[in-house]
């Protein structure tokens, strides 16, 4: 980008206005150090798949994506990271939050973030999750 006729070209550098910096930060030390920090937390997990996914960084989507098996369910972000999944058509993890949504019905009114509205969403998506487990039957 640095190297075509481009604003950023002419300034010598490049505004990212829609991530914080510690988001731009980890994006870096991937590129450069091809790791990430040790203290990702879900937030700085979410925030940095959605840089790697506007900025089309797929090798970085991919270890995200690997990390994605460490994260822990819970009432606390389930609904974050339903609608995180069908945001990002994340397969593996959207199934795995229906499952756990699935299992744990009852007490969807305490999930953090839930409301009223999510209940038709989260009916609808179950039952096309369900249709699918029996299609693949």
């Amino acid at each position: 980008m640095l190297n075509s006729d481009f604003i950023e070209t002419r300034r010598g550098s490049i505004i990212i206005k829609e991530f914080d910096c510690r988001t731009v930060e980890n994006a870096v030390r991937f590129v450069t150090q091809k790791n990430i920090s040790d203290d990702i937390d879900l937030d700085a997990f979410i925030n940095l798949y959605r840089f790697s996914h506007m900025y089309m960084m797929f090798k970085l989507m991919e270890r995200l994506e690997s990390w994605m098996d460490s994260i822990v369910l819970s009432e606390n972000n389930i609904v974050m990271l339903t609608s995180f999944a069908d945001i990002y058509d994340i397969p593996y993890l959207k199934q795995a939050c229906l499952s756990y949504l699935r299992e744990n019905v009852e007490n969807a009114s305490s999930f953090a973030g839930y409301s009223d509205e999510d209940h038709s969403y989260f009916i609808r998506e179950a039952c096309a999750w369900a249709d699918r487990q029996y299609i693949d039957i």
